[in-house]
C-alpha cells in the first residue's frame, strides 16, 4: 500500500483484525487476567516488575485486587494472596586464613590449580587426574626423586612457622626479610624438624650394583640390612659413592664411558659401552657417533708392489665437537704428529688413523685399531682387530657362564645382561642356531610385528612347525624376548642361558671362526701356488712349502694342546693283529668312556 496518499498528520489505519482468506482472528488478545508462561514460572517476576514500578502498585486489604498497568497502559488483576512476600538474602561463613604466606596460589607447575577450602586452608587440584593435595606440588626436572633438597613451600606447616618467625622479627627489630619462593631445605633440616612428631631408626646397606639383575639386587639388599646392635658401628657409605660388590655381574670393571654432549635442546649423559668382543670399527663408530656427533669415513688405495697390498684411511667430518675434541687437543695432536685435512665432496674431514693388511677388510680393521688407539688407549686387540680386554684385564668364559647359569632363559633383562658382558644377543644366537639347524636349507625364519589398538605390538616368529608369538610396548625388546622364547622351543633340554652361551657362546663361534679361517687360508696358499706354478712353468707335483709350513705350524699347536694326553708307543712294540674290528672299537670305547681324556672328549 502507497503510503504517500495519507497526510502525515493523519495516522494509516490499522491492520485488519481478520484474515480475509480463512475469517480467522490475525491476532489473539492476551488475557489480562492470566499470566504469561516465564511470569508463571518464576517467582520473582512480578516481584520484579513491582520493584521497578512502585507508582503502578496500589496495595488494597486482602480481599481487594492490585492494580498494574504495563508500558501500554493495559490494565490487570492480579488477587492480593498471589504476591509473595521476597525473603532476605541467605548469608553464609567463609574461613580466611589473614597470617598466611602470600606465595601459596604462585609458580605452581603446568596441570595444577589452587583452590580456597572451607576451612581456609589451600588445595591444590590436578585437573587431568582430580587429585588432590595440601601439600603444594613442585617440578623435580633432573633431580633425584630420592636425593633432591625440599622446597620449603611444600612443607605448609614448616612454611607456616618460619613465616610466624619472621613476624615476629619484624614486630620486635622493625625489619622483615620475606621468605623466598625457592628456598629449600635440606633432607637432614628436615629429619631434625619431624623428630618432635616421628620415630627415627636408623640402619645402614651396601650399595648395590644397579647392573645386576632385579631378583638378586632385591636379594642383596634384604641381606644387608642389619638390625644387631653390634653392627651399628659399620662405616656409613657417603650418598652416591661408587661402591661395587664382591661378587657379581661379570662385567664389572670392563665398561668404557662414552660422554655424550647435548646437543638440540638435550642434555649432556655418559653412557657405558662394552667393547670386549666387538671389532675395531664397530667401536669407532659407536665412539665417534655418541662422542663427537659425526661419521667415520674411509678411503682405500691398492699398491702392488708392496706386501700389503691394501691401504686404508680413516677421516672425521669436522664439527664444532671435533675442533673442540681433536683439533685444540695437545694430546691427540701430538700423536698424530701434524693435523691433516682434505675436501670430500664440499665437507672438510680430518686424518685420525691408517692400515695395511693382505685385503681390503684386514686393511681395514687395522686402520680401525689405530684410529681407535688415539682416543682409547686401553683396549687390547688380537691379530684380527677384535677387542680383547681394557688395560689388559680380560674376563675369563667360565665366570660369564657360571654368572649366566643363574639367569633364566625368558628371563626380561637377557639381551641387556648379553651386551655388557660383551656375549650375543639372544636375535644373534637364534640365527646361527637356524643356520646349522638340519632343515635350513628348506625352511627360513619368518619374523612378523603387528600394532594393536591400544598401541601394543605382537611379535612373531616361525620356522617351519615351530611358532612363537609375543606381545609387548617396545619392538626392540619384544624381537630379543621372542627370540629366547623360540630358542627354548629349539633347546627344551636347556633352562638357563649359560647352557645356551655353552653351545653358541662368544668363545665357541671364535673357535670355529678361527678353524674356518685356518682352512681357508691353507686353500688359499694351495689356489695361490697352483697358478703360480702355472705362470712359471713349474711341475704340480713340486712340494709346496707355504702349505707344508702351515701344517707343521698346525700340527704343532695340536701338540702342545694335547701332550699331556698322548701316550708313548714304541714303533718296535709288537700287538696282536686285529681279527675283529667292530668288536675291537666297542670294547675300545667302552673302556675310554670309563675314565674319557680331553682328547676323547673333544672328538664326541
Amino acid at each position: 500500500m502507497d503510503m504517500s496518499q495519507f497526510d502525515k498528520d493523519i495516522p494509516p489505519p490499522p491492520p485488519p483484525e481478520i484474515c480475509p482468506f480463512s475469517n480467522e482472528p490475525l491476532y489473539v488478545k492476551e488475557d489480562r487476567k492470566t499470566l504469561s508462561t516465564e511470569s508463571r514460572d518464576s517467582d520473582d517476576s512480578l516481584v520484579d516488575i513491582a520493584m521497578n514500578k512502585k507508582d503502578l502498585l496500589k496495595e488494597k486489604n486482602e480481599n481487594t485486587e492490585i492494580i498494574t498497568k504495563n508500558l501500554n497502559n493495559e490494565t490487570f488483576y492480579i488477587p492480593n494472596n498471589e504476591v509473595k512476600s521476597y525473603a532476605p538474602p541467605i548469608k553464609i561463613p567463609k574461613n580466611f586464613i589473614t597470617n598466611c604466606v602470600s606465595t601459596r596460589t604462585k609458580n605452581l607447575p603446568e596441570g595444577w590449580k589452587a583452590i580456597a577450602h572451607d576451612s581456609g586452608h589451600f588445595v591444590y587440584l590436578h585437573l587431568g587426574t582430580r587429585v588432590i593435595t595440601y601439600s603444594k606440588p613442585f617440578e623435580l626436572k633432573d633431580g633425584s626423586a630420592r636425593h633432591h633438597d625440599t622446597p620449603l613451600a611444600s612443607i605448609p606447616c614448616l612454611e607456616q612457622k618460619k613465616h610466624l618467625e619472621k613476624m615476629k622479627q619484624k614486630q620486635e627489630s622493625g625489619k622483615l626479610t620475606d621468605i623466598s619462593e625457592y628456598e629449600i631445605i635440606s633432607p637432614e633440616e628436615l629429619k631434625n624438624y619431624s623428630t618432635s612428631l616421628f620415630e627415627y631408626e636408623t640402619k645402614y646397606i651396601t650399595k648395590i650394583d644397579k647392573n645386576m639383575p632385579k631378583s638378586e639386587r632385591k636379594r642383596k639388599y634384604a641381606d644387608y640390612f642389619m638390625t644387631e646392635d653390634d653392627d651399628i658401628n659399620e662405616e656409613e657409605i657417603p650418598d652416591h659413592f661408587p661402591c661395587k660388590p664382591k661378587s657379581g655381574f661379570p662385567s664389572n670393571g670392563h665398561l668404557i664411558n662414552i660422554e655424550c654432549p647435548g646437543t638440540y635442546g638435550k642434555k649432556a649423559r655418559t653412557v657405558q659401552f662394552n667393547p670386549v668382543g666387538k671389532s675395531s670399527t664397530n667401536i669407532l663408530h659407536e665412539y665417534v657417533q655418541r662422542s663427537m656427533k659425526t661419521k667415520v669415513l674411509y678411503s682405500e688405495d691398492q699398491f702392488d708392489f708392496d706386501a700389503y697390498v691394501f691401504h686404508c684411511s680413516c677421516y672425521l667430518i669436522i664439527n664444532e665437537i671435533v675442533k673442540r675434541n681433536i683439533i685444540n687437543n695437545e694430546r691427540i695432536i701430538e700423536k698424530l704428529g701434524k693435523i691433516e685435512t682434505r675436501i670430500y665432496r664440499d665437507e672438510e674431514q680430518i686424518f685420525i688413523g691408517k692400515g695395511k693388511g693382505k685385503s681390503k677388510r684386514e686393511a681395514k680393521l687395522a686402520a680401525g685399531v689405530n684410529s681407535v688407539k688415539l682416543f682409547l688407549e686401553d683396549l687390547t686387540f688380537d691379530d684380527n682387530g677384535t677387542c680383547k680386554a681394557i688395560g689388559g684385564k680380560s674376563i675369563e668364559e667360565s665366570d660369564i657362564i657360571q654368572f649366566f647359569k643363574s639367569i633364566d632363559l625368558e628371563h626380561a633383562k637377557l639381551a641387556d645382561l648379553c651386551e655388557k658382558s660383551g656375549q650375543l644377543t639372544p636375535n644373534a644366537i637364534l640365527q646361527i642356531a637356524i643356520r646349522n639347524h638340519p632343515n635350513a636349507g628348506t625352511f627360513k625364519l619368518q619374523s612378523d610385528c603387528q600394532t594393536t589398538s591400544h598401541g601394543r605390538h605382537i611379535f612373531s616368529l616361525s620356522f617351519g612347525n615351530l611358532a612363537v608369538d609375543y606381545e609387548c610396548k617396545n619392538k626392540k625388546e619384544g624381537k630379543q624376548v621372542a627370540a629366547q622364547k623360540f630358542i627354548k622351543l629349539l633347546h627344551p633340554e636347556c633352562t638357563t642361558w649359560g647352557e645356551i652361551i655353552e653351545i653358541y657362546g662368544t668363545k665357541s663361534q671364535s673357535n670355529k671362526e678361527a678353524k674356518l679361517s685356518a682352512q681357508k687360508n691353507v686353500i688359499k696358499m694351495a689356489s695361490e701356488y697352483i697358478e703360480e706354478s702355472k705362470t712359471k712353468m713349474k711341475h704340480s707335483y713340486e712340494p709346496n712349502i707355504r702349505v707344508l709350513n702351515a701344517l707343521k705350524e698346525h700340527h704343532k699347536k695340536f701338540y702342545n694342546e694335547f701332550s699331556q694326553d698322548c701316550i708313548e708307543q714304541h714303533i718296535n712294540d709288537i700287538k696282536r693283529p686285529i681279527l675283529y674290528p667292530d668288536i675291537a672299537a666297542k670294547a675300545s670305547r667302552k673302556k675310554e668312556m670309563e675314565d674319557p681324556t680331553s682328547l676323547w672328549k673333544n672328538a664326541l
